[in-house]
C-alpha cells in the first residue's frame, strides 16, 4: 500500500489536481447528506455490472481498462481503440436476474470514445395480496437502466482521461411506474513509477434527483469511489484497491487482483468489503477464444442467501494487438 501511495505522489500537480478536485467534490456530496434519510431508490444501480469487475471484488474504479468502464468509471474508455460489443447474464439469489448489452465506439480523431450499456433487472415471482390478505394476480416488477458514456484524453502525454456517464432509470411494480435521470463523473490518470505502471481513478456515481412511486420518492444511491491499481511482473499480475463512500453506508474497501496465466487465460479474485447481504469473496476467470471473442465467468458467495454467478461473452472488432 505504501508503494501505491508513492506512485500517486509521482503524478505531477498539473494532472493530480483533477483527481483532488473530484475527491473533494465527492466527499462533500456524500458526507453532506450524512444525517439524511438513508433509504434509496433504483436497486439496479447497486448491482455490480460486468463479470471481470465483480470477480475482482468490485475493485475497478482505478482499473477501468475495458468495456466495463462504462459502468465503473467512464473516464477509462478513452483509451479503448477498437469497436466492441458484450452480452452479459447475472443470476442472483431468490431468482433475481440481470441481462445486459454493452458497446463502445472509439473516436480516434479527438482521442475519445463513446460507450452504451443497457441493463434489465427482473425479480422472481411476487405473491400478490390485497390489504385484506386476499390473493390477487401476481405483480410484475423490474428495472431498466440505460447508460451513455463519453470520455476523452485531456493531455498530450495521454495520461489523463475525463469521462461523463448519463443514466436513464425506469422502474415498474405492477401498474406503478417511475423514471429518472442520473449521471456519473470520473477521472483516470495513468502513470509509471520506477518502471511499474499504475493508474489512479476517482468517480462520483448516481448524481440525480429523487425518484419513486406515487407520493413516495427516495434519493438515488449516490456513491464516491477512489481507486488505485498497478501491474507487476511484466503485466502478469494486476492488483487493485478501491475506497468507497456511499450516501447511506459507512466507508469500505474493495480489494481485487488478476493473474494472467497466458495471453489468453486470466484468473481473478477479490474481496468486497460492503456491509450488505453477506457479501465477501469472489472468484472468476476470463478466456480469449479467437477472432477477438472472449468469455468471462465470476462467482460470488452470499452465505445464507445463496450465491451469484455471472457470465458474459464479447467481441472486439479489428486486428488484435
Amino acid at each position: 500500500m505504501v508503494a501505491l501511495l508513492s506512485m500517486i505522489g509521482e503524478a505531477g500537480m498539473r494532472n493530480a489536481k483533477w483527481i483532488v478536485l473530484l475527491l473533494v467534490g465527492g466527499v462533500f456530496a456524500c458526507f453532506g447528506n450524512a444525517w439524511a434519510d438513508k433509504s434509496t431508490a433504483a436497486n439496479i444501480l447497486e448491482f455490480g455490472s460486468g463479470v471481470r469487475p465483480t470477480a475482482m471484488g468490485e475493485a475497478f474504479c482505478g482499473v477501468a481498462d475495458d468495456i466495463n468502464a462504462i459502468c465503473w468509471n467512464p473516464a477509462g474508455i478513452a483509451w479503448l481503440n477498437k469497436k466492441e460489443i458484450s452480452l452479459g447474464h447475472d443470476g442472483y439469489y431468490q431468482d433475481i436476474r440481470v441481462e445486459s448489452i454493452s458497446g463502445i465506439y472509439p473516436v480516434e480523431d479527438i482521442l475519445a470514445c463513446v460507450g452504451l450499456n443497457v441493463a434489465s433487472l427482473r425479480v422472481g415471482e411476487i405473491i400478490g395480496m390485497d390489504n385484506n390478505g386476499n390473493k390477487i394476480p401476481n405483480p410484475d416488477a423490474g428495472d431498466i437502466l440505460v447508460t451513455l458514456s463519453f470520455s476523452q484524453i485531456m493531455d498530450e502525454d495521454m495520461r489523463l482521461g475525463v469521462g461523463l456517464g448519463i443514466k436513464w432509470i425506469h422502474q415498474k411494480i405492477a401498474e406503478e411506474k417511475a423514471s429518472g435521470m442520473a449521471c456519473d463523473i470520473g477521472v483516470l490518470y495513468k502513470g509509471n513509477y520506477k518502471d511499474c505502471p499504475y493508474t489512479v481513478g476517482a468517480v462520483v456515481q448516481n448524481i440525480g434527483e429523487k425518484i419513486g412511486f406515487v407520493r413516495e420518492k427516495y434519493k438515488l444511491p449516490l456513491i464516491f469511489k477512489i481507486g488505485v491499481s498497478s501491474r507487476i511482473l511484466g503485466d502478469k499480475i494486476l492488483c487493485a484497491v478501491d475506497l468507497n463512500k456511499p450516501i447511506k453506508d459507512k466507508v469500505y474497501l474493495n480489494i481485487g487482483g488478476e493473474y494472467r496465466v497466458t495471453d489468453n487465460i486470466a484468473f481473478r479474485a477479490g474481496f468486497n468489503g460492503r456491509d450488505q447481504v453477506d457479501m465477501g469473496m469472489s472468484v472468476g476467470f476470463g478466456i480469449k477464444i479467437r477472432n477477438g471473442i472472449r468469455f468471462d465467468y465470476s462467482y460470488e458467495g452470499y452465505e445464507e442467501l445463496g450465491n451469484a454467478m455471472r457470465v458474459s461473452i464479447g467481441r472486439k472488432f479489428g486486428n488484435e494487438n
